[in-house]
């Protein structure tokens, strides 16, 4: 197991903790949330290299292992700070299945960029000299592929004073915003 899958048993507390309960005190953050994160991110991993075992010569095995490398790369941009040149890298070796997972720390947000083909219905009015004279014109749809990209943001974590205060389940919408761009655009 590489350094960066490396689980450390001495940490499930802090990474139950982590993921589960608030910070003890409200406005406080956890004690190294970046080795809890990233071995939060290498306990993903192993579950799935297990889901992969599990399904040996199958199409999940496939998004499995799209997850897994989502993940690795996750781990990889997300220590410390997001470097330019790494992100441009990372921009460039973007493929289908696959998503750029990065947090933004100042902002409180978690951004997916992802590149997505996908075939696009497009609506096409049929000329009346196609159709029987006693039908009336017809609209109908037929597909394009398109490649996007496309980026989704959403909030991180709330508050821990707002998670306490609250005296009912707290909803959380996935994602927070979205936007698309053309691949060919992105590329620019």
């Amino acid at each position: 197991m590489s350094p960066s899958k490396t689980i450390r048993a001495d940490l499930l507390g802090q990474v139950f903790n982590h993921l589960v309960l608030p910070p003890e005190i409200p406005g406080s953050q956890d004690d190294d949330v970046d080795l809890v994160s990233q071995n939060v991110l290498s306990r993903l991993i192993q579950a799935t290299e297990v889901a992969i075992n599990l399904t040996p010569e199958t199409l999940w095995q496939e998004a499995f292992r799209d997850i897994e490398d989502s993940l690795n790369i996750c781990i990889r941009l997300n220590r410390g700070r997001l470097e330019r040149n790494s992100l441009l890298q990372h921009f460039k070796n973007l493929i289908p299945g696959r998503m750029l997972i990065l947090y933004l720390n100042e902002q409180n947000a978690g951004l997916l960029i992802r590149h997505d083909e996908r075939c696009v219905p497009r609506p096409v009015v049929l000329h009346p000299d196609f159709l029987h004279p006693k039908r009336p014109l017809l609209t109908a749809l037929t597909s394009e592929d398109e490649a996007w990209v496309i980026f989704e943001s959403f909030e991180a974590s709330a508050s821990s004073s707002h998670v306490l205060a609250a005296g009912h389940a707290m909803q959380w919408d996935f994602p927070g915003r979205s936007a698309r761009i053309l691949l060919e655009s992105f590329t620019d």
